[in-house]
């Protein structure tokens, strides 16, 4: 693949103007004239459907020396997914402008979008990680299992509206349909299997941006993924058990399991609802889950 970055060039950036309530495409023409201040022939494109990021991506990404998504997680996951497809592998800056923006707090990016644009126009790219389910990337989780379809069934206006809270009241809805699922993880190291209410394998301090993962332990760019197993809980007391584990990060065996490692065969009931970046992913059997060390470079300051 292409790598290169010629600083004082051409930014390209895509803009996804529906994200957490347009914040992103009400700020604009400001994010825009940070870059030209900062020396960048400036590239805008902006989606147009579900998806569209991916082709915008492919199309353009030769003409530029930089890559910014301007949205939230899926817009960053469709630009990934773009610009590896294409070969061709440019710097990202993320510009968070979405309604939950998990991605951005494993970096620590401002949460101002214009903050967070001019931290990319002064910034310097370091490698990071990224995970392949089957052929979809993901830049942080894939998962299955107990409120998985939450983030991509949660309506936008929603989102828009409530923010964060918007996947709460979403999952609460969800609750009733909760089952266990037969799921059998085989990775290099060892094996589990169990019936579980969700699985995750994710290359992030947050699963979910709900539950914290303990940082001591979790390297964004040292090859491996992390495993987090929830068994089924059998009563209430179970339960209980499960979610003071999360809460206090100390992983209770009976009940979760905790794994990091550089790849995982997954094996699920046909069906089984699993998400990408809190995207669709369709079920295959088995599903392969893999670490690609030092993959992308994402602008910090």
């Amino acid at each position: 693949m292409e790598r290169g970055l010629t600083l004082g060039k051409k930014a390209l950036l895509i803009l996804n103007p529906l994200a957490g309530r347009k914040r992103g495409e009400k700020l604009i023409t400001q994010i825009i004239k940070i870059f030209h201040d900062h020396g960048y022939e400036v590239i805008l494109k902006t989606t147009a459907f579900h998806k569209d990021a991916v082709g915008l991506c492919q199309e353009s990404i030769n003409e530029a020396d930089l890559v910014v998504p301007i949205g939230g997680d899926g817009t960053l996951n469709q630009v990934i997914q773009g610009m590896l497809n294409s070969g061709v592998i440019r710097p990202i800056g993320f510009i968070p402008a979405g309604s939950s923006n998990v991605f951005s707090g494993n970096l620590g990016l401002p949460k101002q979008i214009l903050k967070a644009a001019k931290n990319v126009a002064q910034g310097s790219p370091k490698a990071l990680d990224i995970g392949l389910l089957n052929d979809q990337y993901f830049s942080f989780i894939t998962s299955f299992g107990a409120f998985t379809k939450t983030s991509y069934e949660t309506p936008q206006n929603a989102k828009n509206s409530f923010g964060q809270l918007a996947y709460v009241f979403q999952a609460l809805k969800d609750v009733s349909t909760i089952k266990p699922i037969h799921a059998k993880v085989v990775t290099q190291e060892c094996e589990f299997e169990d019936d579980y209410i969700f699985g995750s394998f994710t290359n992030s301090l947050t699963v979910a941006g709900l539950v914290k993962l303990d940082n001591t332990i979790v390297d964004l760019n040292d090859g491996k993924m992390e495993i987090l197993l929830i068994k089924y809980p059998k009563n209430g007391s179970e339960l209980n058990r499960a979610l003071t584990a999360l809460r206090k990060k100390q992983y209770d065996q009976e009940i979760i399991s905790f794994h990091s490692t550089a790849w995982a065969t997954v094996y699920t009931p046909k069906d089984t609802e699993w998400s990408v970046d809190g995207e669709y992913a369709p079920w295959a059997s088995p599903m392969t889950i893999t670490i690609s060390q030092n993959l992308v470079e994402f602008i910090r300051k």
